[in-house]
């Protein structure tokens, strides 16, 4: 190194050069240090003032951020680094700490922990999602936003008025998750414009590279800001914007009383312990963790499945007994995301439209669905507010049969099943699926045949409609339920594999392991039984 070679002094709260070493800003005693990694040798970390690098054209002095975040409280950092046990024994604890504080049921307190064990990891997770405790005036999902946030990665809280510069610049600062407290974004603020700003800044936030532009309006140079990292938003009604909607995960807050009014001491010290056995978690793991991408979840949405896939993958490797739950978890959560969704404009919408399908098809008007949604679902919308949303939705004009109804509209075909599925709760969509199966133009009618001529099914699985034993074949599930799934699935979802319907249908149905063989035989017999002449 050539004594001309410059050198500066830049701040940092984390620092991380795979397969080399990780730096990580840390409190002790009130003071900010690093603690060092050597992922070379492994060795236990290291507390150091500063950590130098050389990056090839110049040396730089790495020194923890010191700021009025960190001193005024509003950013949360671990001490030194704690034993843990395993990864297991981290989360169950973890998640102990936030059922003896909130009061939030257990399923969602694990996925709540996982997601923020995620976010100790979070270089090499794709996606981070939104958590999103949500409920009315007092049902404590402050409490729990503010239980996550206290075990979080680089915790920043943000009460009361928020601008977009400073969020973006904290997180760009401190590459950690972010704790905003009601944050119902859009409703009864002042700046409209820049609550839609930060809404698009948290839908960038979401999935890397997380990047927002800025114009510095001295040097009139682009700067790149990160916002990338999980965030917690303790919200009393659903977002406004349908695509922030989607990337969260809400958490439903329905029982008031905190355990404590107030946290107690022990709570914070408790939080601070956590905080240094996960930072030990994320010393030990962060170089030897891999996102598994072709993780996924039969029968849940695409969405859903992204967001799982980097929590999915952490439980996998590390946490296999919360792993095995997830699959289960992820149809409930599809399911309940779907009863959120069926609420909003655009799902009343689609309701309304196969409400009024189911009578006859042949298209719709805006003012007939209008009138649907107030008799049925007693929600008073505009003709013209539902007009502007029939485009966006999908729905294309068609030919009017009479003067009175000039402005038909109706849903492709081939959109029904995906609308259906998207916005109909459970009742809902499997009549409305089940009355157009054979009506559809996606779906090969069976050929007519004679008595004589039906071409029976093997004997192991006979016609739905005269089967008794063929039921324990599927762990006491009813066959002709079994039998209906796996031919719906076969006729829309042709192109995937045996084994992906066959676990769909087992998870659907809640069936044992070791029925897995049968049902891979029934998808191969369904499809003979669609293809032969």
């Amino acid at each position: 190194m050539s004594s001309k070679t410059k050198s500066k002094t830049r701040e940092t709260a984390s620092r991380y050069k795979p397969g080399d070493w990780l730096i990580e800003e840390i409190l002790l005693e009130g003071k900010p240090h690093f603690a060092v990694k050597d992922l070379a040798t492994n060795d236990d970390a290291r507390i150091e003032l500063s950590k130098l690098e050389f990056d090839g054209t110049e040396m730089i002095t790495w020194v923890p951020i010191d700021d009025d975040l960190l001193s005024k409280g509003a950013v949360v950092l671990p001490g030194l680094p704690q034993t843990y046990g395993d990864a297991s024994l981290l989360f169950l604890e973890s998640v102990d700490f936030v059922l003896r504080y909130a009061s939030v049921d257990s399923t969602h307190a694990k996925l709540a922990v996982l997601a923020v064990m995620t976010g100790w990891l979070q270089e090499k997770a794709p996606v981070l999602p939104i958590l999103n405790p949500r409920g009315g005036s007092e049902t404590g999902k402050s409490r729990l936003g503010s239980l996550l946030w206290l075990i979080s990665y680089h915790g920043l809280r943000a009460d009361g008025a928020l601008s977009l510069s400073s969020l973006f610049r904290n997180i760009e600062r401190w590459h950690g998750a972010v704790f905003m407290n009601e944050g119902d974004l859009g409703r009864g603020r002042s700046d409209e414009s820049e609550s839609r700003q930060i809404v698009k800044a948290l839908n960038a936030g979401y999935e890397k590279p997380g990047t927002i532009w800025r114009t510095n309006k001295e040097t009139m140079e682009s700067e790149v800001f990160s916002v990338f990292g999980l965030k917690i938003i303790a919200t009393r009604q659903g977002f406004p914007d349908d695509a922030l909607e989607s990337r969260a995960f809400v958490i439903p807050m329905r029982t008031s009383a905190d355990r404590k009014k107030n946290l107690p001491p022990e709570a914070l010290a408790h939080a601070q312990t956590l905080r240094d056995k996960l930072l030990a978690f994320r010393l030990d793991n962060l170089d030897s963790f891999t996102n598994d991408y072709d993780l996924e979840f039969p029968g849940v949405n695409p969405r859903l499945n992204q967001i799982l896939q980097p929590m999915a993958s952490l439980a996998k490797s590390k946490i296999p007994a919360f792993y095995r739950e997830i699959a289960t978890i992820a149809q409930e959560l599809a399911e309940a995301l779907v009863e959120e969704r069926a609420k909003s404009l655009d799902g009343l919408i689609v309701r309304a439209y196969f409400l009024l399908d189911l009578k006859g098809p042949g298209g719709t008007t805006a003012r007939e669905i209008a009138e649907t949604i107030l008799g049925n679902f007693e929600e008073d919308l505009k003709p013209e507010r539902i007009g502007k949303r029939l485009g966006p939705l999908g729905f294309r004009k068609t030919r009017a049969t009479t003067s009175a109804r000039s402005r038909l509209v109706e849903l492709p075909p081939e959109m029904r099943e995906d609308m259906a599925r998207k916005y109909l709760p459970r009742d809902e969509r499997d009549t409305v699926l089940v009355s157009r199966e054979s009506e559809s133009p996606m779906v090969t009618p069976e050929p007519n045949r004679s008595s004589a001529e039906t071409v029976a099914a093997p004997a192991l699985f006979p016609d739905p409609a005269t089967i008794r034993d063929e039921d324990k074949l599927f762990g006491g599930k009813n066959f002709a339920d079994v039998f209906s799934h796996i031919r719906n699935r076969v006729r829309w979802d042709s192109a995937r594999p045996d084994l992906w319907i066959a676990r769909d249908a087992m998870l659907a149905f809640q069936m044992p392991e070791n029925a897995q063989g049968a049902a891979i035989a029934l998808v191969q017999i369904v499809r003979r039984m669609e293809t032969d002449p």
